[in-house]
């Protein structure tokens, strides 16, 4: 069955939050972004601990955004559920969602991959450790993630997390995801979701719908 108006106009509130949420992310991460240009143009990228608190607040905000885009993936497209009657209940929930928010099914907001690789980053290091037999790990890493380490023959890395800051990817495990697009999609989803929930627009809509079933009781059989 189809959802009822404020269960609609709740899963809308939880979406616009969660974008919200990812484009305070948007901002840390371009601040840190021009705190890393600043010190290397001021020389200062030499002083760790000072480069070292911006990698921190980096992969901070990153972490953040990726969770909150993994958020609003779930809400509009919905994963197995564990309860059958809920399942049965609302089968069609992230269509209705996405339609009344005008998300196309093809929207990168639904690439999953990297956010979980990080979603499931104990598993990751499980498998590297039996996949990688040098144990060779690279962590939290600022630079191009196409550019390869050599440790010599036989010698492999593993990448774990690695942040491309002129490309604007984060990359996780090989699998790379480019940040620009996913920002573009969820600033106008925010916009969207922010409309549909705005209480007058809400107030103008039901008033719409109620003058609508007036005018179709009143027509003479």
């Amino acid at each position: 069955m189809a959802m009822e108006p404020m269960l609609l106009e709740t899963m809308q509130q939880q979406v616009e939050e969660q974008c919200q949420f990812a484009l305070t992310a948007i901002g840390g991460m371009n601040g840190c972004l021009g705190a890393m240009t600043e010190l290397r143009e001021q020389g200062a990228h030499r002083d760790m601990q000072k480069q070292s608190e911006v990698t921190d607040q980096l992969w901070f905000f990153a972490n953040a955004f990726l969770t909150a885009v993994a958020n609003i993936a779930k809400h509009l497209w919905p994963g197995r559920r564990l309860r059958k009657d809920v399942r049965e209940a609302f089968p069609d929930r992230g269509v209705e969602l996405r339609a009344s928010l005008g998300v196309p099914d093809e929207s990168p907001l639904d690439s999953r991959m990297v956010r979980n690789h990080f979603e499931h980053a104990d598993e990751r290091l499980e498998e590297w450790w039996i996949d990688n037999p040098q144990h060779n790990i690279a962590r939290r890493t600022i630079g191009d993630a196409r550019q390869a380490i050599s440790l010599g023959p036989g010698m492999e890395m593993t990448f774990h997390s690695q942040f491309d800051p002129d490309r604007l990817t984060i990359s996780f495990l090989g699998d790379e995801i480019e940040l620009q697009p996913l920002a573009d999609a969820i600033s106008e989803l925010y916009e969207r979701a922010t409309q549909a929930t705005d209480p007058s627009v809400q107030f103008e809509k039901r008033r719409a719908e109620a003058l609508e079933r007036r005018n179709i009781e009143a027509e003479p059989t």
